[in-house]
């Protein structure tokens, strides 16, 4: 969907020139020529997102690292994702033993094969839509690998150290991936809120 109220101005303009004009007909080809030249500028039109869009996005823009992504691509997918993840482990509850943990490794297993890319692509395009670096989305899995070390190989309070280490920079990267991005471009692409070819939007 397509806000077009910053042509708004824009007609009036015109529009203004040509009840100013005496001839019609010239004041007519003034006014075609203005539009035409407003139109080739690139008029910047805002563009709004529904769930549903931003949840297809999750996905077909999965692989991609060159572009930016507002906060909605990221929360709508995470809220939709964490809340069939409960769900999961509720059915799996009412089948299973809450004790035979093997079923519980197993979906958790499977869910993060599916979800680790296209959720750490998201993050790296959230990130680069703050005009910070996307590589920054790997400190959260390189913190985590200390947590998930054996206990025969990592001191016991070193591990507990990690896991609060880790937890630490999970919330600060959540906290900051709630902030409105960059407005306008930067140097990682224009802004996702706009479009600039209103001839030719593109799809989101």
């Amino acid at each position: 969907m397509v806000n077009y109220t910053r042509l708004f101005p824009i007609l009036c303009m015109n529009l203004k020139v040509f009840l100013k004009s005496d001839s019609n007909i010239s004041t007519l080809l003034i006014l075609c020529y203005i539009l035409d030249k407003d139109l080739k500028a690139g008029v910047i039109l805002i563009v709004t997102m529904t769930a549903m869009e931003a949840y297809k996005r999750f996905w077909t823009q999965g692989l991609n690292l060159h572009d930016r992504a507002r906060r909605k691509e990221f929360w709508v997918p995470a809220g939709i994702h964490l809340l069939l993840y409960f769900m999961a482990y509720i059915v799996i509850g009412m089948y299973y033993q809450l004790e035979n943990e093997h079923i519980y490794m197993t979906v958790n297993l499977i869910v993060n094969m599916i979800l680790i890319i296209p959720m750490f692509s998201v993050t790296f395009r959230r990130l680069q839509d703050l005009s910070m670096p996307g590589w920054l989305a790997l400190i959260v899995p390189v913190c985590y690998i200390p947590t998930d070390l054996p206990v025969d190989l990592l001191n016991v309070n070193i591990q507990l150290f990690a896991d609060v280490i880790h937890l630490f920079v999970t919330i600060i990267l959540m906290i900051i991936l709630t902030f409105d991005g960059t407005e306008g471009p930067n140097q990682y692409g224009h802004d996702p809120k706009e479009e600039i070819d209103e001839l030719n939007p593109r799809k989101y």
